[in-house]
């Protein structure tokens, strides 16, 4: 199930970006916004809790190395940001004239196969993760697809691109099943790992929502969207 949200929403996305005439920029940035609030929200609510949790009752540094997995993921994420230019939250710089970068193409489907990698779990927490990575990608998509329209690509290469970035992920779940049974302790290496999947949502949205508002002011209507954004996170608990 989990396999067919992670290709149904994006490929949604992508349609939806790829048919529509002109996608306003003000409910975009509306969406990013109230994605980035949730998805800022599962992490401290949800996520965050979780991982210290389980490894410091296993570890007995436990909340270090959480720590420790939290800032890979930032600087993971930081790195990938020199490939996609920021793709992830909102960006989408399109320079006239020239090529369709495929670094881009490139930095988001290895963020996409780290997001995936602690998925395959099946416990409760998981979901909450599965949830804030179904929740990012559905923007990301959609400004994906608005890129390769801007750069003209043909509608084959703009659908094998879409179909690429969203296996990434299922990729990932494969990857960790393939080592589920060779690596010794996989539960703490996919917490470490989760953790640092946690730092690069918690670098994206941070980014998001300090972007949000025109020359960093906040109006009405985009402070409700991350107000409800927050809401949201929190009844996914009830």
């Amino acid at each position: 199930m989990k396999i067919l949200l992670l290709i149904f929403i994006p490929l949604t996305a992508g349609m939806i970006a790829y048919f529509l005439k002109n996608l306003s920029t003000r409910i975009f940035k509306l969406t990013l916004a109230l994605s980035g609030a949730f998805v800022l929200a599962m992490c401290f609510m949800h996520l965050l809790p979780h991982v210290y949790h389980v490894l410091s009752d296993v570890y007995t540094n436990g909340h270090l190395l959480v720590g420790a997995a939290v800032l890979s993921g930032f600087l993971i994420q930081i790195s990938l940001d020199w490939l996609t230019g920021g793709i992830e939250h909102g960006h989408s710089h399109v320079h006239e004239n020239q090529k369709f970068p495929i670094g881009l193409l490139i930095g988001l489907c290895i963020h996409a196969f780290i997001e995936g990698l602690p998925l395959h779990d099946h416990g409760h927490e998981n979901n909450h993760l599965l949830l804030s990575v179904l929740v990012h990608k559905f923007p990301v998509a959609l400004i994906l697809v608005l890129v390769f329209k801007s750069y003209n690509l043909s509608q084959i290469k703009s659908w094998c691109y879409l179909v690429l970035f969203t296996l990434m992920a299922p990729l990932g779940i494969y990857v960790s099943q393939l080592f589920e049974n060779s690596i010794e302790n996989i539960g703490n290496v996919m917490m470490l790992i989760t953790g640092a999947v946690i730092g690069v949502l918690l670098h994206i949205s941070t980014t998001i929502l300090f972007e949000a508002g025109e020359n960093h002011k906040y109006n009405a209507t985009k402070l409700l969207m991350i107000v409800l954004g927050f809401v949201l996170a929190f009844f996914t608990s009830m």
